[in-house]
C-alpha cells in the first residue's frame, strides 16, 4: 500500500485550511493509496504541505449557534484505503421519530432520481457510506463490506462483504448484488429489465468505473479508469443503492411506484404509504447492523406549505425533516430563534446552488445570446439576501467560491454577472445584456416569455423575483407557470418549458461532482437538450490531473467556457439548512446519511 497523503492534489485544494462548519465544525479527512509511478516526485512535497493537515482539525461551536460561518474552504477528499471505525455508541432503543416531508414521493425506478433518496435511503444499504456518526463531510465506512484493499496501482479495489447481511425476503446479500448493481449504474441498457431506464446525475461513478469481477461469494474487485480519491466518495452516494438481483431477474423492477414492494437490506422496512399524506417504516428486526437501528420507526408526513411546518415543528408533531423542506433560510432561522429549548438548526457546506436553466432546443434559448444575457442582466445579490439572509452566496460561477476550486470570494463579487456598482446591479452587465438581445432580434421591450417552477422549496417566491428583475432591466413581459413537484420534472424531461427555476446539490465534494450535470447525457443534458461542446474534453482532463495547480487552471477554463455558451443561469449557492429537535441524539447533518440507522431520541420519542 502507497499513501495519497504524498500527493500534492491530495492534500489540500486552497492553500488556507479553515473550518466546516454545520452547528459543529468538522476537520481533515484522511489518506488513501497513490500509484508507485507518482509517489517518488510527491514525496519531495509532502514535507511542506503535511502540517497543513494536521492543523484541520475539529472545531467546537457553541450548541446555540444558529448561523453558518461566512468562509469555508475544503481539504482534498482523501477517502482511507481501509475503512473508517466504526463507533460503538449505545443509544437509547425504542420510539417513532415523525419527520417532516416537503413533496410526495417520486414515481421513478430506484437509482433513476436522487429526489426520492428522502424516502428509500432507508430501506437500502451502500457498499460503502459516509460516517453518520461523525461532521466530517467526506469520511467513507463500509455499509454492506466488511474491508477494502487498494492496490498499488490505485485503481484496483476489493472489498469483502457481510456474510450475515439478508433483504427483506430473507435472500442473502452477496457479491452478484453488488456487481449486478454496478452494471444497472453504469449500463442500465445491458439489463433487459433495465433498458431504457435513466441514472440519476447523483450517481457518478460511471466517471471512474471500469470494471467488477465477482471473486466470490463474499469477495468482489472493482477496477476504476484512473486513480482517484473520488470514486469512494462518489460510490458513497445514498442513491448507489444496492439492488436484489434476484428480484429484478424475476420481472420486479425496483421502483417507488409501489412502495411496499421495496425488498432491500436496510435498517428499516418500508409498510405503509398514504397518497400524498404519509409513509411509514418499521424496524428491520434482521438488519444486520447489531444492536441498530436504535428507533422502532419512522413516520414520514407530506406538509408543503412552510406555515404549517412551522406549526408542525413548534408543536412537535415533526421532530425533524427528512432531508430538505419547503423553509427559507430566514424562516428556519427565525423558528430556530423561537424555540431555543427545543430546536436546533444544523448547516451543512456550499453544495447547492439555485440556478435557471434554459430549454435550448426551442426559441428563445436555441440562440446563445439570449442564454448569455439573462446571465449576465440578473441580480443575485437580492435574491440571496431574501432566501438566505445573506448566508449564501451571490454568484454566477460554476463552482462554488471560497472552496479552492476556482474563484475566491473577492474574485466571485467582480464577475460579470455577478458584481455590482454602488449597491446596485451593475450597468455594464445591462448594457451588454440588452445588447445582445439586439443583436439576436429579441424585441427591446414587452416580449412575452414563460416562466417555470416547481411548487416545491420557495422556488415559486424566488421566480417572482427573477420575473421582477427580466421586467425591470429588460422590460420583457413574463409569466409564471407552477408545476407540482413531480410534475416539473416530467415536464423539463419532455422539454416542456422554456426555462426554470431549480436547485441542485453536488454529490460530494470534488470539482467533478459540481460538473457533473454539464455532462453528455446527465442533468442538464436531459434538461435542457444540450452539452456544451469542450466540457467532455476538459471533465476528463481534471479529473485525471493529480496536481491540484494544474487542476485549478482547468477548472478555472471551464468556468470561462460554461460562462460564453450557458444551459444554465446560476443565482447562489446555498448552505443547506436542517431543523432538528434537540431530543433526537446522534444526527450530523450532510450529504448521504438518511438511514437513521445510528439515532436515537432522548427522552425517548
Amino acid at each position: 500500500m502507497r499513501g495519497w497523503l504524498t500527493n500534492s492534489r491530495a492534500i489540500i485544494l486552497t492553500p488556507l485550511l479553515l473550518a466546516l462548519v454545520f452547528i459543529l465544525a468538522c476537520g481533515g479527512t484522511a489518506a488513501t493509496a497513490v500509484p508507485a509511478t507518482t509517489q517518488a516526485a510527491a514525496q519531495q512535497q509532502a514535507a511542506a504541505t503535511a502540517p497543513a493537515v494536521a492543523a484541520a482539525q475539529a472545531t467546537a461551536v457553541p450548541a446555540q449557534q444558529i448561523a453558518p460561518t461566512a468562509t469555508v474552504a475544503v481539504v482534498q477528499a482523501q477517502p482511507t484505503s481501509v475503512p473508517a471505525a466504526v463507533a460503538s455508541l449505545k443509544g437509547i432503543r425504542g420510539g417513532v421519530v415523525p419527520q417532516l416531508d416537503y413533496a410526495d414521493v417520486r414515481q421513478r425506478t430506484l437509482m433513476a432520481s436522487s429526489i426520492n433518496n428522502k424516502n428509500v435511503a432507508m430501506v437500502f444499504n451502500g457498499l460503502v457510506e459516509y460516517n453518520p456518526e461523525t461532521v466530517n463531510p467526506t469520511e467513507i465506512r463500509c455499509d454492506l463490506c466488511t474491508s477494502w484493499d487498494l492496490a498499488e496501482d490505485g485503481m484496483t479495489y476489493t472489498f469483502r462483504l457481510q456474510e450475515n447481511a439478508f433483504f427483506s425476503d430473507g435472500h442473502q446479500v452477496t457479491s452478484e448484488d453488488i456487481d449486478y448493481t454496478f452494471l444497472a449504474s453504469t449500463c442500465p441498457e445491458c439489463i433487459p429489465i433495465r433498458d431504457g431506464e435513466t441514472v440519476s446525475s447523483t450517481i457518478a461513478i460511471g466517471a471512474y468505473f471500469d470494471s467488477s469481477r465477482v471473486i466470490d461469494d463474499f469477495t468482489i474487485e472493482v477496477k476504476t479508469l484512473f486513480p482517484t480519491p473520488a470514486f469512494l466518495l462518489s460510490l458513497g452516494s445514498e442513491t448507489w443503492r444496492v439492488l436484489p438481483k434476484h428480484v429484478e431477474d424475476g420481472g420486479q423492477l425496483q421502483t417507488t411506484v409501489n412502495m411496499e414492494d421495496l425488498v432491500g437490506s436496510g435498517p428499516y422496512i418500508h409498510v405503509k404509504q398514504v397518497k400524498a399524506v404519509s409513509n411509514h417504516y418499521e424496524r428491520n428486526p434482521n438488519y444486520f447492523k447489531e444492536g441498530l437501528p436504535y428507533l422502532d420507526g419512522l413516520d414520514q408526513f407530506i406538509i408543503i406549505d412552510a406555515g404549517t411546518g412551522v406549526a408542525a415543528f413548534k408543536a412537535g408533531q415533526v421532530l425533524m425533516s427528512n432531508g430538505a423542506d419547503n423553509f427559507s433560510d430566514a424562516e428556519v432561522v427565525q423558528l430556530a430563534k423561537e424555540e431555543p429549548d427545543k430546536l436546533d438548526l444544523q448547516w451543512g457546506v456550499p453544495k447547492s446552488v439555485q440556478y435557471i436553466f434554459f430549454n435550448t432546443q426551442a426559441a428563445p434559448f436555441d440562440d446563445v445570446r439570449v442564454r448569455r444575457a439573462v446571465n449576465l442582466v440578473l441580480h443575485r445579490q437580492p435574491i440571496n439576501e431574501t432566501f438566505t439572509g445573506g448566508q449564501g452566496i451571490a454568484s454566477s460561477a460554476y463552482f462554488p467560491p471560497g472552496l479552492g476550486f476556482t474563484y475566491t470570494k473577492e474574485e466571485n463579487d467582480n464577475l460579470p454577472g455577478t458584481r455590482e456598482l454602488n449597491g446596485e446591479k451593475h450597468p455594464d452587465d445591462i448594457a451588454e445584456a440588452k445588447a445582445l438581445l439586439a443583436d439576436a432580434g429579441i424585441p427591446v421591450e414587452g416580449f412575452k416569455i414563460e416562466l417555470a417552477t416547481r411548487n416545491c422549496c420557495a422556488y415559486p417566491d424566488i421566480s417572482v423575483l427573477v420575473m421582477e428583475q427580466l421586467t425591470r432591466f429588460l422590460d420583457w413581459d413574463v409569466t409564471l407557470k407552477v408545476w407540482e413537484a413531480s410534475a416539473g420534472f416530467n415536464a423539463y424531461l419532455a422539454h416542456d418549458y422554456t426555462f426554470a427555476v431549480q436547485r441542485g446539490g453536488a454529490n460530494y465534494l470534488d470539482p467533478d461532482a459540481f460538473l457533473d450535470r454539464f455532462r453528455e447525457g446527465r442533468l442538464f443534458f436531459r434538461w435542457t437538450g444540450y452539452v456544451i461542446p469542450q466540457i467532455p474534453v476538459l471533465f476528463d482532463a481534471q479529473a485525471m490531473e493529480l496536481d491540484a495547480d494544474k487542476r485549478k487552471v482547468l477548472l478555472l477554463e471551464i468556468e470561462d467556457v460554461i460562462s460564453a455558451d450557458p444551459n444554465a443561469a446560476y443565482l447562489y449557492w446555498r448552505v443547506d439548512h436542517l431543523l432538528i429537535n434537540k431530543q433526537i441524539q446522534n444526527f450530523f447533518f450532510k450529504e448521504h446519511v438518511r438511514k437513521y440507522d445510528t439515532i436515537w431520541c432522548d427522552p425517548r420519542c
